[in-house]
């Protein structure tokens, strides 16, 4: 669902009731982001209240269904709205990009703010043994041995993303 690309309020409930109809699982809500020369250039996004509200109204009418939305950079630090509003998940976090730097460490105290308990970390390397989690996967030794080679390659890229210190922000 991609909001303020004109939708109403009202909407909402054709949403709802397609989600039922169609036992959708999973849904994933963004935000109309403007680009120049298209007919959406002057339309502003919606704002995290208005986004909060869809998320609500989706929770409240379909409670099993997994709401992911869309991490909003401009609007890092009213992130915890759309989590409290019963988002399950979240994507548009650049790993190699953002991992350990200012966005991180926010979305990680929006997670907080909001309640949630974090599995990992976006600002913390783990410490994790590459080489047993790929031997212990249920794959022919060739494929095992082309996984490691990317798996590596990753965990190294991790290592080298920019780390910043909280209080060094």
């Amino acid at each position: 669902i991609i909001l303020g690309m004109g939708e109403k309020k009202e909407d909402v409930n054709t949403v709802i009731d397609k989600i039922k109809e169609y036992n959708v699982e999973k849904v994933q809500v963004c935000f109309l982001k403007p680009q120049r020369k298209t007919i959406f250039d002057e339309v502003s996004p919606p704002n995290i209240e208005y986004m909060a509200w869809w998320v609500a109204k989706i929770r409240i009418s379909c409670p099993t269904v997994h709401i992911k939305v869309a991490v909003i950079r401009e609007r890092i630090t009213d992130f915890s709205l759309l989590l409290k509003a019963g988002a399950n998940s979240f994507s548009r976090f650049m790993i190699f990009h953002d991992f350990g730097k200012p966005l991180a460490w926010q979305l990680e105290k929006e997670c907080q703010k909001a309640g949630r308990t974090l599995v990992g970390h976006f600002t913390a390397k783990p410490g994790i043994n590459v080489k047993a989690l790929v031997e212990g996967l249920p794959f022919e030794e060739k494929f095992k041995q082309k996984m490691m080679i990317k798996a590596e390659q990753y965990y190294r890229k991790l290592g080298r993303a920019n780390v910043i210190d909280e209080d060094e922000e």
